[in-house]
């Protein structure tokens, strides 16, 4: 089998395994029903993918590539660190919204996260990485007040995860237009980390 066949196996395999996530879940995805859906024998599919692991593993590659493109372009830009961050913690939302079967799984699923973090060690974090140079940057210019800046990345993050989560995971509430909630989200984590704001929290615990 030439390489160019072999892609075209693996990526009809990989096309299979997203129709099943998406129609019933990660947890009904087996080797044996993958197996069955493409008339393949278990056989004959252990030899592209040997185990459940590697078939994961290769289903969430091509989303941490596209994400890592996507935060190392917007990175690059000639644009103020605050607005270079609003844009990176977007870029994650997005991509959130936009694949929300592997979202899920590289970082809700606490077993196939501990998978992606052991498999692609740097690459799943490089978005983290990223995030947290240019909230350093912008400690530096004076455009977020100084603390550590991971824990400020993790304010940051932190409230645009839970925005994110909301959508996906409570369907009885009328949470509004989600691209909204989102970036309100990050205004709120944005203004908190605004260097005014912590003269504003010292005026308000004296006059309290």
């Amino acid at each position: 089998m030439t390489d160019e066949e072999l892609a075209a196996v693996q990526a009809r395999i990989l096309a299979e395994t997203a129709r099943i996530v998406a129609a019933e879940g990660y947890a009904a995805l087996s080797m044996r029903k993958l197996a069955e859906g493409l008339n393949l024998t278990a056989g004959a599919l252990y030899r592209y993918f040997p185990t459940k692991q590697h078939l994961m593993i290769a289903y969430c590659s091509s989303a941490i590539e596209t994400l890592n493109e996507r935060t190392f372009a917007i990175h690059g830009m000639d644009l103020p660190s605050v607005e270079i961050l609003r844009k990176l913690i977007m870029a994650y939302s997005e991509f959130a919204l936009e694949d929300t079967d592997r979202f899920r799984l590289m970082f809700l699923d606490l077993e196939m996260s501990h998978q992606m973090e052991i498999a692609f060690a740097d690459d799943k974090l490089t978005g983290y990485e990223l995030l947290k140079a240019r909230m350093t940057i912008a400690m530096e210019e004076g455009a977020v007040r100084r603390m550590d800046p991971g824990h400020a990345t993790h304010l940051l993050w932190s409230a645009v995860h839970g925005a994110v989560v909301l959508l996906l995971n409570v369907k009885d509430l009328d949470l509004g237009d989600p691209c909204s909630l989102i970036r309100d989200a990050a205004e709120m984590a944005l203004r908190g980390l605004a260097p005014d704001s912590a003269g504003a929290e010292t005026r308000e615990t004296r006059a309290a």
